[in-house]
């Protein structure tokens, strides 16, 4: 199992960086961990984007996602929300959980899909899915209310 998981990690370019979800998860990303995959390109979007950009996990538990907006254009009660789809392979997909909304400020915005109960939310962390990262699967950012466009990327780190 050990020599599987150092694999996965050393594949991903993450080899002796192992990271523990638990409370101290953003103090640790913070210090310095290279994101290792781009699953949502930079650019301006008007509307809801990335529930059909299908990601290909590669046998990891869970991944963490960093949104990041550099700029917007809002009216006065702008909300987001990350929307986690799973895939089939066929076409099709489904919903299988919601973010509650945030304001999409400039700046760093993260969400955590890990299967372990009482991953730690706030500071820049808006949602912490609790289940396993599907085989084939999509995070899409949802538009509500007064955004009229953001421009942003999302970056990926898998965690074994």
């Amino acid at each position: 199992m050990a020599d599987r998981d150092e694999r996965r990690v050393e594949a991903c370019g993450l080899k002796g960086r192992y990271i523990e979800i638990d409370e101290n998860v953003y103090a640790e990303l913070i210090g310095g961990v290279t994101l290792n995959r781009e699953l949502i390109p930079s650019g301006t979007r008007t509307g809801n984007y990335g529930a059909d950009v299908v990601q290909e996990n590669p046998g990891f538990r869970g991944v963490i996602c960093f949104m990041n907006i550099t700029a917007r254009d809002v009216g006065t009660s702008p909300q987001v929300h990350f929307g986690l789809f799973v895939h089939d392979g066929k076409g099709n997909r489904a919903l299988v959980g919601v973010s509650g909304g945030f304001e999409p400020t400039v700046g760093r915005h993260v969400c955590v899909i890990y299967p372990q109960s009482g991953i730690s939310t706030g500071h820049d962390c808006h949602w912490a899915h609790p289940f396993p990262l599907p085989r084939k699967w999509s995070i899409e950012v949802a538009f509500d209310g007064d955004v009229n466009s953001l421009t942003y990327d999302i970056q990926g780190l898998y965690v074994v």
